[in-house]
């Protein structure tokens, strides 16, 4: 499916983009799940993913629409999965999208989610067998950048259970989070759960020593049966976001040592700047989690990933070109490899307020809304993409110069004398037109890439069009009766 920006919507989605939302929303797993990662063993084992298979893993994204139809920037989306691939590689573990992005409407409640409950529900609804079932959201009012579920917990059941929430202003570039909540969803603890709330516990809290034979009355290492299992990653005591710049407070444990949290590792609570890297035992327990609770995700072989994606050729329009403001012709050549393209329109050299962020099949797009400005120069620029390969760069960046609109003005529904209904329906229901002033309408309905799906003759007074057949999507009806002109945005479920 294809979805088309709008400007509003996206002014009101990116106001979250440059904030930290928070930390992670995931708690320490039960008893049970420690057990399991207890019966590993890994404190005898030698991690060597040279030796082993890399591990493919499926992956589903879904978006959770706002009250504006919009989630977050598509280029987001696969720089996230293009970073999560680099930073899982020295583990074995690959993640590759399943197409197309799963578009969830806005329901209030749902988006913002109002809590855990919420996004329990969404998951229970939507989530797809086999796969990760990740899920893009404004987590901002709960206070979170993400979370997870441990292996056999969360919503749903056999191979449907669980998922990861990821906040839209944390799915940025150069953000951890993902890799964090995925490590938490292979079944990686916080290293500092079971030792944060008291790091003198008797039991719980785990000992900075490493050695199994301490002289009394120094207490032995205790690494692999308290706090998250692991003996390679040291003790850890914060449990709130933290700067590995900035000295901590100083805390110890029962023989009287300093604790000295591992500010490196990825599912520590430090600063995105500070973390770069799982321990061999996390990497281990992540990939014993594909025979062990998530043995349903695990795939070997799949389709041939041509990363050697050419550049794309931008045709239309050139460089310094002016065109008309509500009809903008995009053209660029095809590139072998790729079977989607990002197309981003902005004024901002930055991109970072697209009027046009839509994935493509097609190597056209129609742009024939009013929203650009005459005499605006504007920037427009083309990524390759693949389902199975992210990591392709932009191409270079054109600019054009808005001119004039071309034809009829832009009435809104009202002005126009039409009521359309509902905007959010299955392709099973009826779309109904009312037209209040006499006289023949021509309809057409528009795809988000400004394709023409139907069109047809409405008259005076109530009546229907028929959607079967229509894909989950955004649509556009356009009505014309005497060189004027409305659009009504509506859904498809």
């Amino acid at each position: 499916m294809r979805r088309f920006l709008t400007l509003l919507g996206l002014i009101t989605s990116l106001s979250t983009f440059a904030q930290n939302q928070g930390g992670c929303g995931t708690a320490a797993p039960d008893s049970a799940h420690f057990a399991f990662l207890e019966s590993l063993g890994l404190n005898n084992l030698a991690f060597n993913p040279e030796n082993d298979t890399v591990i493919r893993v499926p992956m589903k994204a879904h978006f959770l629409l706002n009250s504006s139809n919009y989630c977050m920037p598509f280029s987001y989306l696969m720089t996230a999965v293009c970073e999560l691939n680099r930073k899982y590689e020295p583990s074995g573990i690959f993640f590759y999208l399943i197409p197309e992005i799963n578009y969830i409407p806005f329901q209030t409640g749902n988006n913002p989610l109002g809590g855990y409950s919420d996004g329990s529900r969404v998951m229970s609804q939507y989530n797809l067998d086999s796969v990760v079932n990740v899920y893009f959201s404004d987590l901002a009012p709960i206070g979170l950048c993400g979370y997870a579920f441990y292996p056999n917990s969360g919503p749903g059941s056999g191979a449907r259970r669980g998922g990861i929430m990821m906040g839209t202003g944390c799915s940025g570039p150069s953000n951890t989070t993902f890799a964090h909540e995925m490590g938490h969803y292979l079944s990686l603890p916080h290293p500092f759960d079971r030792t944060a709330s008291n790091p003198l516990h008797p039991t719980n809290a785990e000992l900075v020593t490493r050695s199994a034979n301490e002289p009394a009355p120094r207490r032995s290492r205790n690494c692999a049966t308290a706090g998250d299992r692991f003996c390679d990653t040291p003790s850890d005591y914060i449990d709130d976001r933290w700067n590995c710049n900035v000295p901590q407070v100083v805390t110890v444990d029962l023989n009287g040592d300093t604790i000295r949290p591992d500010a490196t590792l990825y599912m520590s609570y430090s600063n995105d700047v500070c973390a770069n890297r799982f321990s061999p035992q996390q990497m281990m327990a992540m990939r014993a989690t594909f025979n062990s609770g998530r043995s349903y995700l695990r795939r070997t072989t799949i389709p041939a990933i041509d990363s050697n994606f050419n550049r794309v050729s931008q045709i239309s329009p050139a460089e310094g070109d002016t065109i008309p403001a509500n009809f903008a012709y995009f053209q660029w050549n095809a590139v072998q490899g790729a079977d989607r393209y990002i197309l981003e329109v902005s004024r901002s050299p930055m991109f970072n307020l697209p009027l046009v962020d839509t994935i493509l099949q097609d190597t056209t797009f129609l742009y024939n809304l009013n929203r650009m400005l005459p005499g605006v120069t504007y920037r427009w620029r083309v990524r390759p993409i693949n389902w199975r390969y992210t990591c392709s760069g932009t191409d270079t960046i054109r600019t054009f110069r808005a001119g004039m609109p071309l034809g009829a003005s832009i009435l809104s529904p009202e002005d126009f004398g039409a009521s359309v209904y509902p905007t959010v329906l299955s392709n099973n229901e009826l779309l109904n037109v009312n037209l209040s002033e006499e006289g023949q309408v021509f309809y057409r309905i528009l795809a988000t890439d400004g394709k023409v799906v139907t069109s047809g003759n409405l008259n005076q007074g109530p009546q229907t069009v028929g959607l079967a057949g229509f894909r989950s999507g955004v649509y556009l009806i356009q009505l014309e009766r005497n060189g004027s002109l409305t659009r009504q945005k509506f859904i498809v479920r």
